[in-house]
C-alpha cells in the first residue's frame, strides 16, 4: 500500500533511529526504499544490518545528489501512496496509519503532511512547529512561504505516475517547495494537526549551508505562483519585504499596495472566498497604515478605490485618523 522513500548520504549518526522509526510503524503494509547516495561513512553497514524483508536497498555508485536520488526513488516506488522520510529524522509510530487513513477517506486530496517538532543533534526538542492545516490555508500560504514539511508528507503515487511528476533540478535547495506548487494543481493538500515527525536541525542542513541560493530560488517559486494564479508579476523588491521582520514607512506602503492589488485581483478571479481572503490581510495592513506618520494622497485614493476594504477593516475613528495623515 505504501512506499517509504528515504535517501541516505553520510547519515551514520542518526540512521538507526530513522530506520527503526519506520520499521516500528503501527501500519505495516509498506515497502521501505532506502537509497544510499554514495555514502563514504558507515551508512551502508548500518542499512545492511537490518534483515526486514520490507527494506529494498539501492546503492548509487556515485553521489547523484538529493533531487536525482528522489526522482530515482519515485520511479521505483510500487505503493499506492508514497511517503517521504529523511535519514536524520524520526517518525511518530502512528504516522503512516493516520496519513493512510486520511487519504483513503478523502479522495480529493493528493497529499497530506503533518505538524512536527524540531529536535537538536541529541534528539532533544527545540520547538513544536504548527503549520496551516486546511487545504485553502495551505494553498494561500504557498504564495508566501513553504507550509509543508517535506519528510512528513504522504502522496498519492498514482498522481505522480499519471502526470509524470518529479522534483525539478532547476529549483535546487527549494525543490520540494516548487514541487508542491505543481502537485496542488491535481488535488488538495492538507496538514494533519498531529505531530508525526521529529525534524532534526543541524549546521549541515541545506537551509544553513545554501541559505543565499535557497533564498533566490524561493523567490522564484513565489513569482511563478503569483503569475500563474493571480496573473501578477511581482518584483524582487516586493518579495524581499516578505522576509523582513521590520519595515520602513516606504516599505510598508509598497507592501500594502501589493496586498490591495491581490485583494482586487482575487475579487475578479474568485480564487479564494472574498471575505476569507480579505480577513487574511486586515490586521497587518491596518496596523501598518495606522503606524505611518504620513500618507500620500495617491495612496489614500488607492485605499478609497477599495471602499469595502477600507470600510471593513477600519473603525470610523481609525478612518478619520488615516485621513488626517494625508500629505498633500
Amino acid at each position: 500500500m505504501v512506499s517509504v522513500l528515504m535517501p541516505v548520504y553520510n547519515a551514520e549518526l542518526y540512521l538507526r533511529e530513522a530506520i527503526e522509526s519506520v520499521l516500528n510503524q503501527t501500519y505495516t503494509d509498506f515497502e521501505f526504499i532506502i537509497i544510499n547516495d554514495g555514502s563514504t561513512d558507515n551508512s551502508e553497514s548500518i542499512i545492511l544490518s537490518y534483515s526486514d524483508n520490507r527494506i529494498k536497498y539501492i546503492k548509487n555508485e556515485t553521489n547523484l545528489k538529493l533531487i536525482a536520488t528522489l526522482n530515482k526513488g519515485i520511479k521505483l516506488a510500487q505503493g499506492d501512496f508514497l511517503a517521504r522520510m529523511d535519514a536524520d529524522d524520526i517518525c511518530a509510530i502512528e504516522r503512516l496509519e493516520k496519513q493512510v487513513s486520511f487519504l483513503k477517506n478523502n479522495n480529493d486530496y493528493v497529499a497530506v503532511g503533518s505538524c512536527y517538532d524540531k529536535i537538536d543533534l541529541l534528539g532533544d526538542k527545540i520547538e513544536s512547529v504548527k503549520l496551516p492545516l486546511v487545504s485553502e490555508e495551505v494553498f494561500y500560504s504557498l504564495h508566501f512561504f513553504n507550509p509543508i514539511c517535506h519528510p512528513s508528507v504522504l502522496m498519492r503515487n498514482s498522481i505522480l505516475k499519471e502526470y509524470n511528476l518529479n522534483f525539478d533540478e532547476n529549483y535546487i535547495h527549494a525543490e520540494d517547495y516548487e514541487f508542491w506548487t505543481r502537485l496542488i494543481q491535481y488535488g488538495k493538500i492538507r496538514n494533519l494537526p498531529d505531530t508525526l515527525l521529529k525534524y532534526r536541525v543541524h549546521e549541515t542542513q541545506v537551509s544553513n549551508v545554501y541559505n543565499e541560493e535557497q533564498f533566490l530560488i524561493d523567490k522564484k517559486v513565489k513569482q511563478n505562483l503569483f503569475l500563474k494564479y493571480f496573473n501578477i508579476k511581482v518584483e524582487d523588491s516586493i518579495l524581499n519585504l516578505f522576509y523582513k521582520k521590520e519595515l520602513a514607512i516606504e516599505e510598508a506602503v509598497s507592501l500594502n499596495k501589493f496586498y490591495l492589488q491581490l485583494i482586487e485581483r482575487n475579487n475578479q478571479l474568485k480564487l479564494f472566498d472574498k471575505k476569507w481572503f480579505l480577513e487574511k490581510f486586515n490586521k497587518s495592513i491596518r496596523n501598518s497604515i495606522l503606524s505611518l506618520k504620513t500618507i500620500s494622497l495617491s495612496y489614500f485614493f488607492k485605499l478609497l478605490k477599495s471602499k469595502v476594504f477600507f470600510n471593513d477593516i477600519f473603525t470610523l475613528r481609525q478612518r478619520i485618523l488615516v485621513i488626517s495623515k494625508i500629505r498633500i
